[in-house]
Order: C-alpha cells, then structure tokens, then sequence
C-alpha cells in the first residue's frame, strides 16, 4: 500500500497544476459570413478507438435566435465551426466542419419566415452541433479498389493509407501530419491481395482483418487523432496521426514506449485534487484517477461458457499436409494438422475448446476469444489533457481493495479502448472517463 501511497501523493504534490485547464471560444462559418457563438456552454469529445475512426466532437449553444434562423439553418450543409481552447496561456486554435444537431426545430414556422433578424435576436436559441475534423471528414469519403501482387499486410496497409493520408491539404492545418502502423502479427506474403468495391479506405484495415487475411491477434483499429507528442517531460509538439493499431493485444513490439500509468485514488482528500498527472523520466504519462464503475472480474462459469480453447485446421495445412483416407473413403487429418491455441488458461486446468473446423483466417478467432476472456475498467480523470493520449496506447493500473479486513494492491495491464472528455464553459475544467480493456493473458 506504501508504493501506491507514495505515488498518489508524488501525482497530486508535484503534479502538473490543472487550475487554469480551458477556456472556450467559438466561430460558426456559413455561406457568406461568420458568427461569434454567443455562449458556448459544453465541448465533449468522444474517442472511441474501438468503433470509430476520429474524433465525434459535440458543443452546445446559445446563439441569437435570428441568426441561427437566418443564416446558420439555411447553410447547413456548408458550415465550418472554430473552437479556441485557452489552457492557461497555451491556444489552441481548430476549424472542423460542422453539423446542426437539432432535428425536432420547427425552421419553417411563419413567424420565423415573416419576421426579420433583429426581431428574431430578442431571444436565444439552443443549439447543438457535431464538429467533425477537416482531414478526417475527406479522408472518409476516399474509395479503394485494386489487386496487389506479392505483398505483406503491412507494406499493402502502409502504401494505400499513407499515399491517400498524405495528399490531403487542408489551408491553415497547423498541425504535423503523421502515419503509425503497429506491425501486424501476420506476416504471410500473400500472392495476391484481393479487395471488394467499392471499400471505403479508412475500413481497409478492419475489412483485411475480418475476412480471409487477418491482421492483428487481438482485432483491429483505425482512428485519425490529434496527439501532443512529448519531446520532453516539459516539450512537446502536436500531430495529427492516422493510426492502425490491435485492440485488445498488449504486445509492446514495435509499439510506442510511452505508456499510461493509472493510480486509482480511494482517498476523500484526492476527490478535488487539481494536480492529476505528470510527464515521467520514460515520457510516460502518469495520472490519478477514481474508479467510475465496479471491477467485475469474469469467473469461471463465465469463461467455461465462453471458452479458451480455439481448435481449427488452417485451409492452407489441410491442402499441404497429410491426411489418412479411411475404409468408408472419408478423410480423416492427423495431429500436425490441427492447431490447438489457449489464450488464457482455465484456474481449473480443464481447458473449454471451441472448435472452428477449417478456416482460413486464425487471426479473426484468436481476436474473439481475446476479448471474451478480458473485461473493462472505467475511470475518471479531472482536470485531464486528453491530447497526451492516443489510440492502442498500454496502459498500467494500480488499485487497492479490502480482502479479508486487509488492504492489498492489485495491478493489471490493459489498452485504452476509449475517452469522452467534457469541458464546461462555467468550470472551466476538463473531465474524461477512460475506458481500458484488461486482458488475463
């Protein structure tokens, strides 16, 4: 307990001052002009690297009712919105495009279509809109289609996806762009890669990894990201990342040494704490966070129910290997043939084997059974910089629970799957729950 003591007091002593965290500002731009949002109250950020490919960016607003009537709702199919986040001096300043949310608005009321702007600005209307991020958005709307001779994954993923990434400029981005591919665990070179049309490029990995390929053991990712990249504890420079990555898998080759460090806090006195992470000797990132929900550790029912055990024959072993032809002219493969691959090991030593029967991609089922004996854990961090994180990123967790009238720390070792950050005009502090995938492998 000492250790975990000594690290949370180090977090909320020396830590990183989140005091003066966001101020918010914003700029709607429709077809001939701009306008100043009159009160921005909420920016939420959700990243889900799991189901998404970036950023889905909320605000609410007050803005003068004329305007929004007049000029914002006509040109809703063409708008762009600017945000600046000040974080105590250091500004930020991002275009993205930009959707009205509210469907249920009654814009064709007569009294709208009658009355002028100024009328109409005497009251507020409440708004909602959808920021998408400029490269993202285009990079969306980019179709493949094309047969590769002779070709690993990794050479076939980077080309396609770098060559588009990289072509797409968007005036004024101050941002690096950058591509960073976790090396896959299938390494086969294959003498021709087939895809479908037409296949939307950001689904390529995803598409690769579901049908006769596989690309990672522990499924697949793909998500365009903003990302503060320390060259220092106190430096860093800001990139905006197209990343390709496994979900579920802890292996740390070829990944990034830069880990997330989470110290879960029990502790009444660290509720408010405004000193929540710091940058440490590695480059990793260190936070006090509280647990958001319970741990729920599966138990062995549900793992029996689940199984552990993958048996299957690869299509390619079946057609190279041996077989015995048997009295009633049936097939029947020998041992070198079938391949028998426990993720995590039952407590009770009695594997539960799922049998797959002859299959050509080993990666999709390797993936399902990773995720099947894992679990999530939730946590909150205030006062967080979401930007130090970034998708497929290992994750480290400390906490204590009471067993038998004593104190014990646990640990496990997860990859972040998700963060929703929130910033609240009237606080002025961030707030992001983190969701990381534990696996018992």
């Amino acid at each position: 307990m000492i250790g975990l003591d000594n690290e949370l007091n180090k977090i909320s002593s020396k830590g990183v001052d989140g005091t003066s965290v966001t101020k918010l500002k914003g700029v709607i731009h429709y077809n001939g002009g701009s306008l100043t949002i009159h009160k921005l109250i909420k920016l939420q950020v959700d990243r889900n690297y799991n189901k998404n490919f970036c950023d889905y960016t909320t605000i609410e607003t007050y803005m003068p009712l004329g305007n929004f009537v007049k000029h914002i709702y006509p040109s809703r199919d063409n708008l762009e919105c600017s945000i600046l986040q000040d974080r105590g001096g250091h500004k930020a300043l991002d275009k993205y495009k930009c959707f009205v949310m509210n469907d249920n608005f009654s814009i064709e009321n007569e009294m709208f279509k009658k009355a002028s702007t100024e009328d109409l600005n005497v009251e507020l209307a409440y708004v909602k809109f959808l920021l998408i991020e400029r490269t993202a958005f285009m990079m969306n709307s980019i179709h493949v289609n094309l047969t590769v001779k002779d070709n690993n994954l990794e050479n076939f993923i980077t080309c396609i996806m770098r060559y588009d990434y990289d072509r797409i400029k968007i005036p004024g981005d101050r941002y690096k762009k950058g591509f960073s591919i976790i090396p896959p665990h299938n390494t086969k070179t294959y003498t021709h890669i087939l895809l479908p049309t037409p296949l939307k490029i950001l689904n390529l990995p995803s598409y690769l990894q579901r049908k006769e390929y596989g690309v990672y053991n522990g499924d697949c990712g793909t998500y365009i990201q903003t990302y503060d990249h320390h060259i220092s504890r106190t430096k860093y420079e800001s990139h905006r990342i197209l990343w390709v990555y496994p979900l579920y898998n802890q292996s740390t080759e070829g990944r990034k040494k830069k880990k997330l460090k989470i110290y879960i806090s029990k502790r009444k006195k660290d509720s408010e704490i405004e000193r929540t992470y710091y940058i440490d000797a590695s480059l990793s990132l260190r936070i006090l966070a509280t647990i958001k929900d319970d741990i729920t550790i599966p138990n062995l029912k549900v793992k029996k129910n689940h199984g552990n055990k993958d048996t299957y024959m690869e299509a390619e072993s079946v057609m190279n290997r041996s077989h015995i032809v048997t009295k009633d002219s049936s097939y029947r493969y020998t041992s070198d043939v079938i391949d028998n691959v426990v993720q995590v090991p039952m407590e009770d030593g009695e594997n539960t084997m799922k049998y797959h029967g002859i299959i050509q991609n080993k990666f999709h089922y390797k993936s399902d059974n990773m995720r099947l004996n894992g679990y999530f854990m939730t946590v909150v961090w205030k006062f967080s910089v979401p930007d130090y994180l970034f998708p497929g990123m290992l994750v480290d967790i400390y906490w204590e629970e009471q067993i038998d009238n004593s104190r014990v720390i646990r640990s496990a070792k997860g990859v972040l799957q998700a963060s929703n950050t929130i910033v609240e005009a009237n606080h002025e502090m961030s707030v992001t729950v983190l969701i990381v995938f534990i696996s018992e492998n």
